[in-house]
């Protein structure tokens, strides 16, 4: 996984960009991806309630996936001090990517950590469902701070499944990406893999790597 993002990094070099290794350190705090389970669970929460009102009865432990219920069950458990403790950690991760990203353009990181596992691996694997959360490690800092992000053919894994890197800009009036995937398919060893759409070769979405460079303007 990582020779793959270590090959990203050098075809970006390749197109002209300056890229160094780094990141935003709070990004990866254990701390972000507890805050971020904290207050989407109680989203989850709050969707099987309304559900629940209007299908007159509760979803019993079968009509929802296990994954499901692990959020729903902490959104419950979560005391209204809990959530706000994880609201306020939120802001602060917002603040710090936000000066992090000062003089640079973007960054580089990894979609998944490990490879992508079969469907339906969550409840198959000893401590399957904790793994399904740890799994957001790369993308729960961007879904909190909203900033644009996207996924691209990196390399495929030893067993052929595609592995994806994510490029993250900042949050402002000059964001483009169509310029990336279209770079990215003329340049990458993978730009191949992943489905075409017609009138649309700007367009390349996959799944699942690591990385961890990124360039700067």
């Amino acid at each position: 996984m990582r020779e793959a993002v270590l090959d990203t990094a050098r075809i970006l070099e390749r197109l002209g960009h300056e890229v160094e290794e780094a990141y935003p350190a709070r990004m990866l705090e254990p701390r972000c991806l507890e805050a971020f389970f904290d207050a989407l669970s109680v989203t989850a929460a709050q969707s099987v309630e309304a559900l629940t009102r209007e299908l007159g009865e509760e979803p019993g432990p079968d009509d929802l996936d296990p994954v499901t219920w692990l959020w729903v069950r902490r959104g419950r458990e979560i005391t209204g001090l809990e959530l706000a403790d994880a609201l306020v950690w939120q802001n602060g991760l917002r603040a710090a990517m936000a000066h992090w990203w000062q003089g640079f353009d973007l960054l580089l990181s990894p979609v998944f950590a490990t490879p992508p596992g079969p469907v339906g691996w969550p409840w198959r694997e000893p401590d399957g469902l904790q793994k399904s959360v740890d799994v957001l490690t790369f993308t729960a800092p961007f879904n909190t701070t909203g900033r644009p992000a996207i996924a691209v053919p990196a390399a495929l894994t030893e067993s052929g499944e595609p592995s994806a890197s994510s490029r993250r800009r900042p949050t402002d009036g000059r964001t483009c990406w169509c310029p990336w995937p279209r770079c990215w398919r003329r340049s990458a060893p993978g730009r191949h893999i992943g489905p075409r759409f017609p009138g649309r070769e700007d367009v390349a979405l996959l799944g699942g790597v690591v990385q961890s460079a990124r360039a700067r303007r």
